[in-house]
């Protein structure tokens, strides 16, 4: 998680949480303040920062996987990715469909993934990695 580091301190701060080693786990931040690491979470991940997808990017499998994996690729439509991505709905369903893969806008990753038996991370590299064959 790439964390706005200054945001987030200001965020905990206002909400009465002290922070007396940046270094410190979430779960020892929570006990010094007796709350629990999942809110301390939930504060954090509104400073995050999403990394900028840039157009000229040629994308690997890898990159895919580091960029994307455990973003909640497999809850989002097609439409939300497409328009998160920066990239035409028609243009990646051609993509898709050249791979025998039919999705609509509000088709999710997970169902689609779930329809053709790959996982959602594997739909996606389809859509940004050149010549990426499922396997």
């Amino acid at each position: 998680m790439n964390i706005d580091f200054k945001g987030a301190l200001k965020e905990l701060n206002e909400q009465g949480i002290t922070v007396d080693d940046t270094k410190a786990s979430l779960k020892d931040i929570a006990r010094a303040n007796n709350t629990n690491p999942m809110i301390l979470y939930m504060h954090l991940k509104k400073h995050e920062q999403k990394k900028e997808l840039s157009g000229g990017t040629v994308w690997t499998a890898d990159m895919v996987e580091e960029t994307f994996s455990g973003t909640g690729v497999g809850r989002k439509t097609l439409s939300h990715i497409c328009d998160e991505l920066g990239m035409d709905q028609e243009y990646v369903k051609g993509i898709l469909l050249e791979h025998n893969i039919d999705m609509k806008a509000e088709d999710t990753m997970k169902n689609a993934a779930d329809t053709y038996g790959v996982h959602s991370i594997d739909i996606l590299k389809v859509i940004l990695v050149a010549n990426y064959k499922i396997r």
